[in-house]
This record gives structure tokens, C-alpha cells and sequence, in this order.
């Protein structure tokens, strides 16, 4: 059964803010009802709303679709050709930090998804923003 404890995500919290200090990026952690560690991603160097709508576009043309559709099942980090490297790489560093990899405290994934079956230490999630205030690009 996942479990994320407040004392896991301070074990965890300083390679977080490593790889949020590495790129210049600001955000907050929480625990959300003991089984989830979310990043909420404030603002940043990083233009993500930028490069995901460029990446959007280019998709949508090529398959024919309307720009405006959106997909919701797409995950955050996800490395799609055309798209930002230096983000490829931000969202690679920060799924090892909050997955504790190389730490005393190491996410696990044994989950079976033929069978429907979940096993692991604890789930992670990225937010971009929230839903009160929008993600702020300090980049030029």
C-alpha cells in the first residue's frame, strides 16, 4: 500500500530543491492523504507553458486536430521529439529525487498493470501552476 510520511518527504526535500535550485525554478511540497508527494511548480526559468503549446501545436497539425482539443491523459515529463531538452532533463532529475533514488528512502514499483494490480512505495505528482494562480515565466 503507498504510504509518504511527512518525515519521508523532509528525508526526501533537499534533492528536491537541488534539482529546483539546478534550474532555477520555484515551488512548494506538500503530502497529499499519505500516499502522495506533489510538487506544485510556482514559477520559473523554465518555459513550460511555452514549449508544451509549441509542442501542442505541431502534434494537433500533424494529426489533423484543432488546436484548442486537449488531451488529459498526457503526463508531465513525457519526452516527445521537438521538445526542450533542458526540460527533458529538469523533469528527468526531479522523477529520481522524488522517487528517493540513491537515498535510504527509495520509491519501489511492483505493480502489474495486466492484472490491474498497484504496488508502490508511494505516488508522485508534478503540477505546473495552480489552480488559483498560474504558473509565473521569469526567463526572458
Amino acid at each position: 500500500m503507498a504510504y509518504m510520511s511527512q518525515e519521508m518527504k523532509k528525508e526526501l526535500a533537499p534533492g528536491i530543491k537541488a534539482v529546483l535550485n539546478k534550474y532555477g525554478v520555484k515551488g512548494t511540497l506538500r503530502v497529499n492523504h499519505h500516499s502522495v508527494l506533489i510538487l506544485n511548480i510556482k514559477s520559473g526559468e523554465l518555459d513550460f507553458i511555452g514549449v508544451e503549446n509549441a509542442d501542442r501545436k505541431i502534434h494537433c497539425e500533424l494529426d489533423g486536430r484543432d488546436f484548442s482539443e486537449v488531451n488529459h491523459y498526457q503526463t508531465h515529463g513525457h519526452k516527445r521529439e521537438g521538445s526542450d531538452e533542458k526540460i527533458n532533463k529538469f523533469f528527468s532529475e526531479m522523477s529520481d529525487a522524488m522517487n528517493g533514488k540513491g537515498t535510504n528512502t527509495e520509491n519501489f514499483d511492483k505493480s502489474d498493470l495486466q492484472s490491474d494490480y498497484f504496488n508502490v512505495g508511494w505516488y508522485v505528482r508534478v503540477s505546473i501552476g495552480d489552480y488559483d494562480r498560474a504558473y509565473q515565466y521569469t526567463g526572458v
